[in-house]
């Protein structure tokens, strides 16, 4: 791996991802608010690798193989583990549906990439790719700040009754349910457009 800025903060998100599950699943509130500033500090990392390895004329095969599976690994096991850890109720399996339409569409791609960019065909970043991700990390943060809302605050000696599961689980459902939507729609775009046979810079 050539040692480059844009590559050390894509390994340092790799890193972020056990770190992350192990403090989300922790019983200790604290460890959970931790979990949230762990996957923040992943997607900050998201945000700036890849602009870094432009800026800096440092893009290498490295980069563009594993930053993509980077942010992969950390959201999808962020939507995991909100569905494994906290009770949707009658909801859970249609959350669960909605995650693996994620899951299914982010590797399918992802893939499509590697074997483009084997074919010296790198692809284009469209603006619908940059939306899902940023619908998917809006419904991700959400989620964790809200379970530590609820989970540290008492801790605290602040009690808010607006702070229930019966309230907020709804509206992160609704939100993963949009995450699933506008994730679904930029593949089928990709799947539609020529966009595999022009080349591009952008690896996200």
């Amino acid at each position: 791996m050539p040692v480059t800025i844009s590559n050390i903060l894509t390994v340092i998100r790799f890193i972020l991802v056990p770190v992350f599950l192990l403090f989300f699943f922790s019983a200790s509130p604290v460890l959970q608010f931790f979990a949230t500033i762990a996957f923040i500090t992943g997607a900050i990392t998201d945000h700036y690798d890849g602009k870094l390895a432009r800026r800096r004329q440092e893009i290498t095969e490295f980069g563009k193989f594993a930053d993509p599976l980077a942010d992969k690994f950390l959201t999808l096991s962020a939507f995991f583990a909100i569905w494994i850890r906290e009770d949707f109720g009658k909801w859970s399996m249609l959350v669960l549906f909605y995650i693996m339409v994620i899951f299914l569409r982010d590797f399918g791609i992802t893939f499509l990439r590697m074997w483009a960019l084997a074919k010296k065909n790198p692809v284009i970043t469209s603006i619908w790719g940059k939306l899902k991700t940023t619908f998917q990390l809006i419904a991700l943060i959400f989620a964790l700040v809200y379970f530590n809302a609820r989970d540290v605050l008492p801790l605290l000696g602040w009690k808010y009754p607006i702070f229930q599961d019966q309230i907020f689980l709804p509206i992160v459902h609704f939100l993963i349910l949009i995450s699933a939507g506008m994730t679904a729609f930029s593949g089928l775009l990709y799947l539609r457009t020529s966009s595999f046979e022009k080349p591009s810079l952008n690896t996200k």
